[in-house]
């Protein structure tokens, strides 16, 4: 009896809950876990092409000497945001395979973009165009010409009007996914056969203009060096005590002598004047000379890797060294006297310097390793600069009576006599591009400033209006 009074109780309970239970709704059976991969991410639209070099339009007259090559920027991304490299190609002709183009860049996902100036044969139309492996994008003019980029309708091949009486700029891009790399850039037109556009053909940017680096007043309380820019003027680089500066024709490199002391003329302050590099816009200065004797009037190779340099001996004697930047120096000369002012070759392979060894200033040169020293320039020379394709050398001599500047061909010896003036000339140097010449000139009334003029005597002008120019270098 107890066990149906609780039976019937439960039940109770059972049917007084049944309209709460109705009310609720059966609950949503779970949807099946998706199988389906998920969207990969897009990749990022590489960027459009670069604006060409900016140019002032006097600055379009063709050079007087043949072209030699593009500045080409070598990137370890594919959207050109990691720069690694950077070079003067002779022209864009590369098949690298399965390698890679330079220290620094992957064997694949890298891009390259070569920059600079275009100089036709004739006035016609030019068709242009790239065999690439993978990718490649040909802007001439600010015209996009041919692109097999990705994400851009592909253009093969186009057309544009071309005229020899002045310069195009020519920006070209290629881009590496995987597997083997290649790129060649060709052109035609009705007189122009096709064929890869040549090193003679094609100029690097900044042909006219570079970076050109002076010092005033030596190594006193006001000698500094500065950066001379045709938008700003002289920019201050360094503070006093700075001198002799240098820069690689590649323009991205530089140097100067330092005694961040009193003056050049205390004993103490001669013993540690050093070399010091820095960036061509002043930033990251670093002595890279420590020794007791002073070192001096450095000058770098085309790329800056090597750094030649005067320094004193223990015998007394001023000889010419070099090293490889970051290394340890290495004594070129051990003649009696002194060895001064040397300059290395654009092939990397010489340095020549002036001597006073035979009781005259005279032009030498030696082998980077030291040997095959040779007597360059016959007669009384001195101030020795090779021009950009290593054919020529300027210097100064007193030969004819007065300093003047003088040109010799170094395959037949040939002198020729470039300046006639009664003012007195100094550091004569080739611009980059090997078309005109710079050399201080002091006049009577003793100004010095850096002059520029043709190689025919034509256009001179002044480049700088400080009056206290020492010494200067002349890069892009």
């Amino acid at each position: 009896m107890m066990r149906f009074a609780i039976w019937l109780a439960l039940f109770g309970l059972l049917v007084a809950a049944l309209p709460a239970l109705a009310a609720k709704p059966p609950a949503k059976p779970k949807p099946p876990a998706s199988t389906a991969q998920p969207k990969p991410k897009p990749k990022p639209t590489p960027p459009p092409p670069p604006p060409p070099p900016p140019v002032k339009e006097e600055d379009m007259t063709p050079p007087a000497t043949p072209g030699f090559g593009l500045h080409g920027e070598y990137f370890a991304d594919p959207e050109m945001t990691k720069l690694v490299l950077t070079r003067i190609d002779p022209k864009v002709e590369f098949n690298w395979g399965g390698g890679t183009p330079g220290p620094g860049v992957p064997g694949d996902n890298f891009t390259c973009r070569w920059r600079g100036y275009l100089l036709p044969k004739y006035a016609e139309t030019y068709s242009f165009w790239a065999s690439a492996d993978d990718h490649a994008r040909i802007t001439v003019d600010g015209q996009l010409l041919m692109t097999t980029w990705p994400n851009e309708t592909r253009k093969d091949r186009s057309e544009i009007e071309l005229t020899p009486d002045k310069l195009h700029t020519i920006v070209v891009e290629h881009r590496e996914g995987g597997g083997g790399a290649s790129i060649a850039l060709y052109w035609s037109s009705k007189s122009q056969p096709q064929e890869v556009i040549p090193a003679t053909q094609l100029y690097p940017p900044r042909l006219r203009i570079g970076k050109v680096l002076f010092a005033t007043a030596g190594l006193g309380t006001k000698g500094k060096v500065y950066l001379q820019t045709p938008a700003e003027g002289a920019k201050e680089l360094t503070k006093a005590g700075a001198t002799e500066p240098a820069i690689n024709w590649m323009g991205d490199t530089a140097l100067f002598t330092a005694c961040w002391h009193t003056s050049w003329n205390d004993a103490k302050t001669v013993k540690n004047t050093e070399l010091y590099s820095m960036k061509p816009d002043g930033g990251d200065q670093r002595r890279i000379t420590s020794n007791f004797y002073p070192d001096m009037m450095a000058s770098l190779s085309r790329d800056g890797r090597r750094v030649a340099f005067v320094a004193d001996t223990t015998n007394g004697n001023r000889d010419i060294f070099t090293m490889v930047m970051g290394g340890r120096p290495r004594q070129l000369t051990a003649d009696p006297g002194m060895d001064l002012l040397p300059v290395i070759s654009p092939d990397g392979k010489q340095v020549a310097f002036q001597t006073d060894r035979n009781g005259r200033w005279e032009i030498f040169a030696v082998n980077v390793d030291g040997t095959g020293e040779i007597q360059l320039v016959d007669g009384v020379a001195w101030s020795p600069a090779y021009s950009p394709d290593g054919k020529k050398i300027l210097f100064l001599s007193s030969r004819d009576g007065q300093t003047d500047i003088y040109q010799m061909l170094l395959e037949t010896k040939e002198i020729i006599r470039v300046t006639n003036t009664p003012d007195v000339e100094s550091s004569p140097l080739y611009s980059p591009d090997g078309s005109e010449i710079a050399f201080i000139m002091t006049h009577a009334a003793g100004k010095s400033d850096i002059h520029v003029m043709a190689l025919d005597g034509k256009g001179l002008r002044k480049m700088t209006d400080v009056g206290n120019v020492v010494s200067f270098a002349w890069g892009w």
